[in-house]
């Protein structure tokens, strides 16, 4: 990778690794320049899209409340016909 130009730029101790982090990712990843543009702008929103990861975490919290939901509702009829059986 050829040497880029360089920029002086003053931020808080804490904000620096992010910006490190930004620069890095810039370098190699051009095309998310467009996308922090548009972050940046203002009144734009941009559409989160979600990662396979993200999206199999969801689905496996859908699951699972699912079952609890269900769990539930068999404790439930459960409890009701011990109530009638009484």
């Amino acid at each position: 990778m050829s040497p880029l130009p360089t920029i002086s730029l003053r931020c808080s101790p804490e904000h620096q690794p992010l910006i490190r982090n930004i620069a890095r990712a810039l370098r190699t990843r051009p095309d998310l320049a467009s996308t922090l543009a548009a972050l940046l702008a203002e009144g734009t929103s941009i559409p989160v899209m979600p990662s396979p990861i993200l999206t199999d975490v969801v689905a496996r919290l859908e699951a699972v409340e699912r079952w609890i939901t269900e769990c539930n509702a068999a404790k439930a009829e459960a409890a009701a016909d011990r109530e009638l059986y009484r």
